[in-house]
């Protein structure tokens, strides 16, 4: 009987507070106090926004076929994102090149709280008891390939299931938005305006 045999590629996203980069086990992970969750797009954002992740300093958006992040310069710890308001916020996508735009894109674990958007003035437009998820998944973004992000260790994390007869050749990540990009202990640094991402291998 052939064995079956599954490959997981990690990647985690930490924001650093300062240019210590070689300090290599002082970092503050992006979402550290925050409670992560996923909030499905029920019509309270643009269409091309499935899901969405609001951190302290930092905001994921998950589209079909790439993620959009928002970090934000340095806050009070108790000023969630969406009071952004004076800060300086720098915008950045990491597009999964050559993947499928067919992909299903899910939301797992579902919680027990919800939220409510009550956004202008007309009643129809308002959402409530929008479902809150503990991950996202997207099945089959690349044959045989998908793509799982959740939270772990108080980190927004994400990772690439690759199945049998999959090709890892295919998972191609294209970063665009004015970002700088460098490897670090064998971990990836993108430079932004206001601060700098690390994806740990």
């Amino acid at each position: 009987m052939a064995k079956r045999y599954t490959i997981i590629i990690l990647a985690a996203f930490m924001l650093l507070a300062n240019n210590a980069i070689l300090a290599h086990n002082h970092r503050d992970t992006l979402g550290t106090g925050s409670r992560i969750h996923f909030v499905q797009n029920l019509g309270q954002w643009n269409s091309n926004v499935l899901f969405s992740s609001q951190m302290r300093n930092s905001a994921l958006f998950v589209e079909q076929q790439c993620f959009t992040i928002v970090v934000r310069g340095e806050a009070p710890k108790e000023a969630p994102f969406h009071h952004s308001r004076g800060h300086k916020l720098h915008a950045y996508r990491i597009n999964f090149a050559g993947s499928s735009p067919n992909a299903t894109i899910s939301g797992d674990g579902i919680g027990t709280s919800f939220d409510n958007y009550y956004i202008g003035n007309n009643p129809e437009k308002w959402k409530s008891h929008v479902p809150n998820y503990s991950n996202v998944t997207y099945s089959n973004i690349y044959p045989n390939i998908n793509l799982h992000v959740y939270s772990a260790e108080h980190a927004l994390k994400y990772d690439f299931e690759v199945l049998p007869g999959a090709n890892p050749n295919d998972i191609a990540l294209h970063y665009n938005g004015d970002v700088k990009l460098r490897i670090v202990h064998e971990d990836l640094i993108v430079n932004t305006s206001v601060g700098e991402i690390l994806e740990v291998k």
